[in-house]
């Protein structure tokens, strides 16, 4: 059973997803919270900056080691952590990704599933700019262990960004969609404790500085509220002009 059947009484035709839940979809509305948000944007970005340009001039400081010596040693959490990076790897990063998305286009959510790949792309695109830009070599022996050395640079982690742009956006669907709460449960959870666990995941097995996650999350946050506003735009087009509030 598809998710927008399983969050339908029986014998009522399954609702428009636009029409679902609109105050939680005003939520992220320009028209009504933008001066605000875009605020926080610029303020997020400006902290980015200043870790970019300290990432670009540093390997890493001795908070950055010392982040990374005291996760090191959660080695009780070994496997869940490795884990947690294992889904962001590529071929399987493309395969299960891909099956998420082909599955949501699949069960009805076409829109859905087009913004869904655009923020992915997107944020792998601006990712890998930020990194060439920055230059920032990968930690490596003797500061921390390495547990898979992988190629590239370090600054901002391409996995924090990608597991922000595409489980941030599959949570804000699980959140605002499913009238089932089982369902908005089953999808939200997972998507909540990947979005948390991947900064210290990527930190653990010595392929990032926690700077490096920092910026990630900073900046993943910002992409992800573009993605949001485009989409519930997109979804608004051609409705009525709600009351602007205070602030906007």
């Amino acid at each position: 059973m598809s998710l927008r059947a399983a969050a339908q009484p029986h014998n009522t035709p399954a609702a428009p997803l636009q029409a679902v839940a609109p105050e939680k979809r005003s939520w992220w509305s320009l028209r009504e919270y933008g001066r605000r948000i875009w605020t926080v944007h610029l303020v997020l970005l400006a902290i980015f900056a200043i870790l970019a340009v300290i990432a670009h001039s540093l390997r890493a400081d001795r908070l950055d080691v010392w982040i990374t010596d005291q996760i090191q040693r959660l080695t009780v959490f070994d496997g869940p952590l490795q884990l947690v990076s294992w889904f962001g790897y590529t071929p399987q990063e493309i395969v299960i990704l891909g099956a998420i998305i082909a599955l949501i286009f699949a069960v009805g959510y076409r829109v859905e599933s087009l913004f869904l790949l655009i923020s992915v792309v997107g944020s792998n695109l601006i990712g890998a700019l930020v990194k060439n830009l920055v230059a920032r070599p990968r930690p490596g022996a003797p500061a921390v262990h390495v547990l898979r050395h992988l190629g590239g640079y370090s600054f901002p982690s391409g996995h924090v960004l990608t597991y922000i742009s595409f489980f941030g956006f599959l949570a804000y669907l699980a959140w605002v969609e499913p009238r089932n709460s089982l369902v908005r449960g089953i999808v939200l959870v997972p998507c909540l404790a990947l979005l948390i666990l991947i900064g210290p995941s990527r930190i653990y097995v010595g392929a990032h500085w926690a700077s490096d996650v920092i910026g990630a999350y900073l900046l993943g946050v910002v992409w992800l509220s573009v993605i949001l506003r485009l989409y519930v735009a997109w979804l608004a087009r051609g409705a009525p002009e709600a009351p602007s509030r205070g602030g906007s």
